[in-house]
This record gives C-alpha cells, structure tokens and sequence, in this order.
C-alpha cells in the first residue's frame, strides 16, 4: 500500500480549520461544558505522552515533584521533594519586588530541572533557570508584550522536550512562544476565533 506522505498544513487550510473550530464552538451550549477549577494558580501544562516530561515541578532534576512557594513579602523557596525538611530560600524577604509575579513552570532549556516563569507589572518576562536566581534572564523586556497578554501556563506545545509559553489577549487571541522565546512567539488562535466565553482551564 503506497501512503503520500505528510505534509504541514497550509495557512488557508489551517485558516479553515480555525474556522471550523470557532463554528464549533459557538454552536456548543455552556450547559455542555463542565466548569473546572484549579487548586494551583500554576499548574503545568505538558505533553503526556512524552514520559521524559514530568507534570510537576522538579527544580533538582532527581525525578520527584517539589513544590514552590512565593510570599506576599517577596520571598520565594522551594521545598525538594515536597518535603518541609527540604526546604531551600530561593530569594529572602524584599528580594524580589512585589511588582514581580510568578507565572508558570516549565524545562525551558530542557536540561531535566525545572525554570521559574516570571511577569512583571511592567510587562517584563523573565526566566530563573533551575528555579535559581542567579540564573534569571530577560525574555522580553519592559513594555515590549502589551498589558492586555496574559500568561495562562506552560507546556511543551511542539514535543521538542523544551517548554513553551501560553498566551491569551483579552481580545481573544491566543499564542505560543515557543521554547519560551518572544522571538518565536506565533499566533495559533486570531482575534475572535474563539469567543470571550471560553477559557482555557
């Protein structure tokens, strides 16, 4: 049996399938849709089937989940393991300033430990490498994404074991950065294709 092989989509066929989609979902009743809550304001997001991606936090890379707090007074630590005994002060009190916020989690540099995503009210973006903060870098500088993007979390999108970072506009659309980086960031939902009564859980 001879198979053609596979080709990407094209924009007017991705374009169509957007479309279709966006019929969809406009013609599903709310009644049909269970709310879904979250107990973690940062849940990750991730690709299931790739079993080298955890669904936890693991800052030391030993395979099991810890946990990351942030205080109100700036402070930020982890515990290993999820273990109050493993408890590590990331950054003391008045370190980090409260304009800054964590986002997500993910492997942005897919070395087995897990990054810390941050945003700051300005708009900055940041990345702490390994949860570290003498590994925090800017990925987008301040006033460069507009207020009205939010990060809604983090996953591994294309399955190249490198996170990436989701996106909603209050005007609907949605895009990816992938592997974390502004610089490839890509719209995969335009502006109105998905209405304002859907969220992403």
């Amino acid at each position: 049996m001879n198979h053609r092989p596979l080709t990407p989509l094209s924009l007017q066929s991705l374009s169509a399938v957007i479309a279709l989609l966006a019929l969809f979902v406009a013609t599903v009743p709310s009644s049909a849709v269970a709310p879904q809550t979250s107990l973690f304001a940062n849940t990750v997001l991730t690709d299931i089937s790739r079993p080298s991606i955890v669904l936890s936090p693991d800052f030391d890379g030993n395979g099991v989940s810890d946990v990351l707090w942030s205080n109100d007074d700036g402070a930020a630590h982890i515990w290993d393991d999820g273990q109050l005994t493993g408890d590590r002060n990331l950054a003391a009190a008045g370190v980090v300033p409260d304009n800054w916020h964590i986002a997500g989690v993910g492997d942005f540099d897919d070395n087995g430990r897990s990054d810390i995503l941050w945003r700051n009210d300005n708009g900055t973006v940041s990345i702490w490498d390994d949860g570290q903060i003498s590994g925090a870098h800017w990925i987008a500088n301040p006033g460069v994404v507009p207020s009205n993007w939010h990060i809604l979390g983090t996953g591994d999108f294309d399955g190249n074991g490198h996170s990436d970072n989701l996106w909603r506009n209050d005007n609907g659309a949605v895009s990816i950065w992938d592997n974390g980086q502004l610089s490839a960031a890509h719209i995969v939902s335009a502006a109105g294709a998905v209405l304002g009564t859907w969220h992403i859980a």
